[in-house]
């Protein structure tokens, strides 16, 4: 199937998002950091994901 890198694949070969292993807990945080006033990039830096996640994240809501 060739070099995959650090991709996950299902037995579909379809890459399995990353994104998903976020818990509740986790998405529950980033919401209470930006009632704070942390910025998007701060708190991403502080979860371990991209400001772009994050942004996704508030987007989408709990």
């Amino acid at each position: 199937m060739g070099n995959v890198g650090s991709q996950v694949l299902t037995e579909f070969g379809a890459r399995r998002p990353k994104w998903r292993k976020m818990t509740p807990e986790t998405r529950r945080r980033i919401f209470q950091m930006e009632k704070k006033g942390l910025s998007k990039a701060e708190i991403g830096r502080k979860i371990g994901v991209s400001r772009e996640r994050v942004r996704q994240i508030l987007q989408q809501g709990i």
